[in-house]
This record gives C-alpha cells, structure tokens and sequence, in this order.
C-alpha cells in the first residue's frame, strides 16, 4: 500500500485473502476507489478529484495489462484540463467486434486506431484524444479540454477546427466537435474558467476577451489583467468579468509564496483600481457559473452582451 501511493497508483491485491481483508477494512483506514482498487483513506481523501482518476486509471492499468485509455481518461493523462465533473467514469477503448459491456465504473468505446504509452499508460494519441473529448463531453467541459490543448500545443483554434475535420472525419458528434473547436482559446487560465466561459455562450452571451489587461489609473506603469472583458463595436471595455475561487487563498501553487492575507490584501487593492476605470466588475464563482438560470441572470443584471 506504501509503495502504491509513492508511485500516485492504487494498490492491487495480490491474492483473495488480501482482497478480503482490505475489503474488511473498507470505511475505516482503507477505500476501495474501483473494483479490486485499494488507498489509504487518509492520504486518498487529501487529493483532488483529477489525482484520484489519476491514480485509478494507472491502478487499473496495473490490475489489466493491455487496456487502453480514451476520452476524458486519456485526456487526463496527456496532461490536459478535465472538469471534475466528467472524471466520474474511467473511459477504455476496445478493439471494434468485442462485446465487453460497460458499467458504473468504466465506460468502453469502440477504437481501431493507433495507442501510445505516456506515463507507463496505454492511451489514444493526444489529438484524438482532443476530439474523442470534444465529440463525447457536454460543451463548457469540452470546451475546457480545447482550450487546454490549444496551450499544450501552441496551436490556434483554426488549426484546431482543421484537426477536428481530420480526425473526425466519419465520426459519429464531429459537428458538436467542430462547434467546441471554433469557440476554443488558449488564454483561458484553467478549466473553471472555461467552464464558466462555455456556460456564458450556450446561455447566449457574447464570447468575452479573455485576459484583458487594465492599466492602473494611479501608477500607469502597472497593469492588471482580468479574466474576461466584453468590448463595445469601438473596442471600449462595457463590462469585466472575475472567476473567484478557493485556491487564490488556499492551494499554495496560486499563492505565490503569500499568506492568504496577503492574497486577499493585494485583491482588494487590485479590485479597487480596477473599479478607478468605471467598468463594472461581475464576480462570481464555479458553483454560480453552473447554475445556467441564475448565471443569466446574473450576466444580464451587469449589462452583459449577448451574440449577435
């Protein structure tokens, strides 16, 4: 068990009277994530839902040599931005004729192509993975492996629309594909943002600018970027738009080496020179962005633009 979670993997019993006394132990010290998949439960409640797919996938490559990873589980492999929320099934590709069923737990796609291994995992190749993803998911979490894979790669939505056409040449979901592709931008910080983002256009408002940078009225010197601008036809800035979430003051990797007061210390200064420029500021957070009812309303009660 030990040595399972040093490699990030799920321990596989290695005998039936193993397996029985973990099951034993399952709801105390132990959890059983898969079938025949074993944690700590300490060390397993600590992690975040993409660690623990993480872990399962590579457990259950150990558990069965051979199988290969697709969709959002490869996705995540290939080290792109999944919504948590699409990490609830394990996705595995079998050879097109095989009549394995899928289940709660793993969900089973016809593939003939190519694989590669990445992290000692069989998986898809990156961009089929990318389109398998984008044909598969609803389109705020689709969106959020697009964009991803935009800044993985250097790549731009164009380029992106013309690998959808490619790889999805004869596949059943290429037009939802190519849908998500058109809307794709690499400026996108992380998948809250775009989830929040493709939430904003099926509800019917205008794409916003993401990244917008505003110049500090009292020192010009110093800017501030926001995470989404909506501009007039002239290019004037109508309304700024702000994802807020619990890691800016709680996971370190956002923190920047300050305390949590620091971080709401500079925000609130932050927030009050961007307030200098007149623009309205829209916060919000994940759980209202998903809330399609109330985000328009929200969207439309700060004078938000919707497409034309």
């Amino acid at each position: 068990m030990a040595a399972s979670e040093r490699d990030k993997t799920c321990y596989v019993p290695q005998s039936k009277p193993e397996a029985r006394c973990l099951n034993r132990r399952v709801g105390r010290d132990v959890v059983r994530p898969a079938r025949g998949l074993f944690a700590g439960r300490e060390i397993w409640e600590s992690l975040e839902p993409d660690e623990q797919a993480l872990r399962v996938i590579r457990g259950m490559a150990g558990q069965a040599p051979g199988i290969v990873f697709c969709g959002p589980s490869a996705a995540l492999v290939h080290e792109l931005d999944v919504p948590w929320r699409a990490l609830s099934q394990i996705h595995a590709a079998q050879a097109p004729g095989r009549h394995s069923r899928s289940s709660d737990e793993v969900v089973r796609h016809e593939y003939a192509g190519k694989t590669l291994l990445a992290d000692g995992v069989e998986v898809t190749p990156f961009w089929r993975t990318v389109v398998d993803c984008l044909r598969w998911l609803p389109f705020a979490d689709a969106l959020a492996v697009a964009d991803s894979a935009l800044k993985q790669m250097g790549c731009s939505a164009e380029r992106l629309v013309e690998i959808v056409e490619e790889e999805g040449f004869g596949l059943r979901g290429k037009e939802e594909a190519l849908e998500v592709a058109r809307h794709a931008d690499a400026k996108s910080a992380n998948a809250g943002e775009s989830l929040a983002r493709g939430t904003m256009i099926e509800c019917g408002f205008a794409p916003p600018v993401l990244q917008f940078e505003v110049p500090d009225a009292l020192e010009p010197w110093t800017s501030y970027f926001v995470d989404y601008a909506w501009l007039s036809e002239d290019g004037r800035p109508l309304v700024f738009g702000e994802l807020d979430g619990y890691r800016k003051t709680e996971n370190p990797r956002y923190m920047s080496g300050r305390s949590a007061e620091r971080v709401l210390l500079d925000e609130r200064r932050r927030e009050s020179r961007i307030s200098l420029t007149g623009v309205p500021l829209a916060r919000f957070t994940l759980a209202q962005a998903l809330d399609e009812w109330g985000f328009s309303l929200f969207l439309q009660s700060y004078g938000v633009p919707t497409a034309r």
